[in-house]
């Protein structure tokens, strides 16, 4: 076993190229060949990757279902399989579009000098690319594949030489003699570029993708390639290396906008579970900016496997792949080694050398929390990590702060999923700006895509622009309130701006207020329990949906009954229900957002003191939606602060639970 050191110096590499900035890691593809169903459990499912390669066939049939993938997926991309160079003979005379593709003349088919067509197999016809058979399919596919619902072509089975097929017993001048296996390869490469560059001509389309050759000829009239059974045996020599090289040298001059997509598989054998094959061609995949997905094999594209590694958002590439000793980002060549590349939250390594590998990663990550190789994805914190030969790893940044959460600075923070397991290693949550105490959230308050901030002092309020200048600066209850701020955000009305919500802490009878992010007041003396209330509150925002108006959620605090209350945007109360025992008075701590990516928010309500850390989980009727479960083991009954935000990104909010006290 080899030692290898990182250098932190990864964080200064050179910034990518301004397509790999604008992208957001990893990139999900589904090459599925499959029937389409139209069950909501199955767009939800195939919905999930962010490029699918479907037959025009199921495209055409499934027209409803296509329309229900693109809402839940704004931004896929679709591709339809088009066979390059072939006619199907089983299937396509009944093919809902295929069948269009008729009246194909004797003169485009590959014979043997016996005169016999080419046949194989799997009873696919071999064409033999001549100006007649490239006119046919373009105009084929301009009149019944891009009027569909797609956003590109997907040429497959496109070679660069044909003297493999039949055993090289091939005859295309039709002087009944075997054919010099160096002509005809020549002949195919001119005929093979010939139907790109007609292709980028004739058909109005985003994207033109190939599987199955990188010869240079082909690079500027496609958008980039798939590289099937990754590492793609049959590109040169097979290797890791060869692959990755040809992959980075075709993408460099290709058409855009660029589109690479590496597919490993199970090589038919179905094994799905061979999670280190997987790892080697995902964080592959995520060097060169390629779309990554991961099926059966060559002989059945119709899988809707999913892994652990898929659910991370790594955010944006910082730079390009380099070697585990390289300190600049450099083009160097591919080559066997352990190769890494960083993300914006995290970093993702591979290993080719053919040896176990020992990392020192010069610095703290965290594993991911997977529940299929625990093994290897344990959550644990790192500092140096082994990596398996012929494998791949993605460890997350840890942290001190959080984001899109409002946070007490000094509080012991944890991370979990609807059931109560851990989704990430709790911490100490500080940052050394602010005081031990104050309230801290970095937040979009504008909806320009950057965070602002909120700072509670004690009894003031200030709100900074992401760029640093001021909001506001509030004193909601005067300069002269002794007491504490509760304090909630979100977008009431629907606007995309974030409202925030005010309340006085425990003791205090004053009213709850509703300020813009400028400090202009929304709606104030608004008593929710009445006005001699002075338990305290906590709030939480739920945004408007469909036909909905926004709501106000309020908990209750101490010595009344613990409520939880929904207002709408007129502060009309519009349900109410016990979070705890009617007779358990020590308050409720509330928390909203989405947890199971439904499109619809949740409410998580956490015990205030006087229970155990217990946290609950209510849809917005208040029914219970999952089972209650206790944070952690305390030895008193300190209850327990709730958020919600996604700390793991993968782009569902887990719920956070906030203590004073580890």
């Amino acid at each position: 076993m080899l030692v290898i050191t990182l250098s932190l110096i990864f964080v200064f590499l050179s910034v990518a190229t301004a397509s790999a900035a604008e992208l957001k890691f990893p990139l999900r593809a589904n090459y599925f060949l499959g029937e389409i169903k139209d069950d909501q459990a199955f767009l939800t499912d195939i919905s999930r990757y962010d490029l699918l390669i479907l037959t025009p066939a199921q495209i055409k049939s499934h027209a409803t279902s296509i329309k229900k993938i693109r809402t839940l997926h704004p931004g896929i991309i679709i591709l339809a399989y088009v066979p390059s160079q072939s006619y199907n003979l089983q299937y396509w005379k009944s093919d809902p579009v295929f069948k269009n593709f008729n009246n194909i003349p004797d003169s485009v088919w590959i014979r043997d000098p016996l005169g016999h067509t080419i046949v194989d197999s799997f009873q696919v016809q071999w064409a033999n690319l001549n100006t007649e058979w490239n006119t046919l399919l373009l105009d084929f596919i301009k009149k019944q594949i891009l009027t569909l619902d797609i956003d590109g072509i997907f040429f497959d089975m496109v070679s660069h030489n044909i003297s493999w097929l039949n055993g090289g017993y091939l005859d295309f001048n039709g002087d009944r003699k075997k054919d010099d296996p160096k002509v005809i390869d020549a002949l195919w490469l001119e005929r093979t570029t010939d139907l790109l560059k007609k292709a980028n001509q004739d058909l109005s389309t985003k994207y033109i993708v190939v599987n199955g050759s990188s010869d240079a000829q082909f690079q500027k009239y496609i958008n980039g390639r798939m590289f099937e059974t990754f590492p793609t045996p049959w590109e040169g020599d097979g290797s890791w290396s060869t692959v990755m090289n040809r992959a980075r040298s075709g993408n460099t001059v290709n058409r855009h906008p660029r589109l690479l997509i590496f597919n490993g598989n199970s090589e038919n054998t179905g094994v799905r579970n061979n999670y280190g094959k997987f790892r080697h061609g995902f964080v592959s995949a995520l060097l060169q900016d390629a779309y990554f997905s991961y099926d059966f094999g060559d002989r059945d594209h119709s899988q809707l496997w999913w892994y652990d590694e898929y659910s991370t958002d790594l955010g944006t590439a910082l730079g390009t792949a380099v070697p585990h000793n390289n300190t600049i980002a450099t083009n160097l060549p591919y080559g066997p080694g352990v190769w890494t590349r960083e993300f914006q939250n995290g970093i993702a390594l591979v290993n080719t050398t053919g040896q176990n590998q020992r990392i020192d990663l010069g610095g703290e990550y965290e594993k991911l929390h997977g529940t299929q190789d625990p093994q290897v994805n344990d959550g644990s914190i790192v500092s140096e990590t082994q990596i398996n030969k012929d494998d791949g790893l993605i460890l997350l940044r840890t942290f001190s702060s959080l984001n899109d959460t409002l946070f007490t600075n000094g509080d012991f923070v944890r991370f979990f999923r609807t059931d109560g397991s851990r989704v990430r290693n709790g911490f100490f949550a500080f940052e050394d700006t602010y005081k031990g105490g104050d309230q801290i959230a970095h937040v979009d308050l504008d909806n320009n895509g950057k965070r602002d901030l909120i700072v509670v002092a004690k009894n003031k309020i200030t709100i900074m622009r992401d760029d640093g200048q001021l909001f506001a600066k509030l004193y909601p209850y005067t300069a002269g309130y002794p007491g504490k701020i509760r304090l909630a955000f979100g977008d009431m009305t629907g606007d995309g701006n974030l409202e925030i919500v005010v309340a006085p802490a425990e003791g205090y009878p004053l009213p709850v207020q509703v300020y813009t992010r400028f400090g202009d007041i929304l709606y104030d003396n608004w008593f929710p329990f009445g006005k001699t209330y002075s338990g305290g509150y906590s709030l939480g925002i739920l945004a408007p949906r469909e036909a909905e108006s926004g709501k106000v959620v309020i908990g209750s605090g101490t010595g009344r009954d613990t409520v939880v209350r929904l207002y709408d945007t007129n502060f009309t109360l519009f349900k109410e229900w016990f979070a705890y025992e009617k007779f358990f008075k020590g308050g409720v701590n509330v928390a909203v957002g989405d947890l199971d990516s439904d499109g619809k928010e949740e409410i998580v309500v956490g015990a205030g003191v006087g229970k155990k850390p217990l946290i609950k989980v209510f849809d917005s009727t208040g029914a219970l939606k999952y089972g209650e479960f206790e944070a952690y083991k305390a030895l008193g009954t300190p209850g327990i602060d709730v958020r919600v935000m996604d700390v793991d990104f993968d782009g569902r909010k887990e719920i956070v639970g906030m203590s004073e006290s580890f």
